[in-house]
């Protein structure tokens, strides 16, 4: 079993410590990658998505979460944001040299972020990268009083093309056991509501790969970046709403409920040069 080794730099015990795990020959499990690629409707079965590689790292990402160091319990941890860089298109034979840095924490207005880092390398060269946010809500010296919420709207007006997606109420679990995320709050209504949740919700991660395999045709290069915020969580069941618009620079996103008044996921694909 390929065991990681952790670099650290000096940091206070109150803050999220400077962590660098890495780990050599990663490879992809054909079969694990095949259930993956169904349970986000990935067109083909034995492509490597590129998506595939957060999931490949998140044991590493766990790993950083239950360091001694680390100053929060993993509960309660909010996914803001993930962004992804494909430089060309991974095979599954390959063998990859994985890297996973921890960023110190900032202050923004609803609390404390920081940063993952995930790095493959294959024959030396850099692949793919990709970066998680995550927030530890707190009061700090940017917070301020709350603002009015804007009046329902159609948020998906101006948007030229629009999907239905229905997602079943034990999509949380299949997600959970092709991804290895395992959060209470994704898997059942019950322990969903031991969180402040009315029913389970689905993973930021598998909206991202959703979004991503239905916008898959409209790709022009295997080498692109795919930045999204995720705003408000999908409770299951539900159907939900894919709008996206195209351009020479790529693909904007946003996935909204059907009635296109509630936001729970909004990006961009952008193409790199060819």
């Amino acid at each position: 079993m390929l065991r990681p080794r952790f670099g650290q730099s000096q940091s206070s015990k109150r803050d999220v410590p400077n962590l660098t795990l890495k780990v050599h020959g990663v490879k992809f499990d054909s079969k694990k990658m095949s259930a993956y690629n169904k349970v986000c409707q990935f067109a083909d079965p034995q492509k490597v998505s590129c998506t595939y590689p957060h999931v490949v790292a998140f044991p590493l990402h766990m790993k950083m979460l239950t360091h001694p160091e680390f100053p929060y319990p993993t509960a309660g941890l909010v996914h803001l944001s993930n962004t992804l860089t494909q430089y060309r298109q991974l095979e599954q034979h390959e063998v990859f040299d994985v890297e996973c840095q921890m960023s110190t924490q900032r202050e923004s207005a609803k609390g404390f972020e920081f940063d993952f880092v995930t790095l493959y390398h294959c024959g030396g060269k850099l692949v793919w990268e990709g970066k998680s946010t995550y927030l530890r809500k707190a009061k700090t010296s940017q917070s301020s009083a709350n603002k009015a919420k804007p009046k329902n709207a159609n948020l998906a007006e101006g948007f030229t093309n629009h999907q239905i997606i229905t997602l079943a109420s034990n999509l949380g679990r299949q997600y959970a056991k092709v991804s290895g995320d395992i959060n209470p709050i994704h898997m059942y209504d019950l322990t969903a509501k031991l969180f402040g949740f009315k029913q389970a919700i689905i993973h930021g991660m598998w909206s991202k790969a959703r979004s991503i395999a239905a916008l898959e045709p409209y790709f022009e290069t295997e080498n692109f970046s795919v930045h999204v915020d995720f705003k408000l969580p999908v409770l299951l069941p539900a159907t939900v709403k894919l709008n996206w618009n195209e351009s020479a620079e790529g693909i904007d996103i946003l996935l909204t409920n059907e009635s296109s008044t509630k936001p729970h996921v909004s990006g961009k694909v952008t193409f790199l040069s060819k």
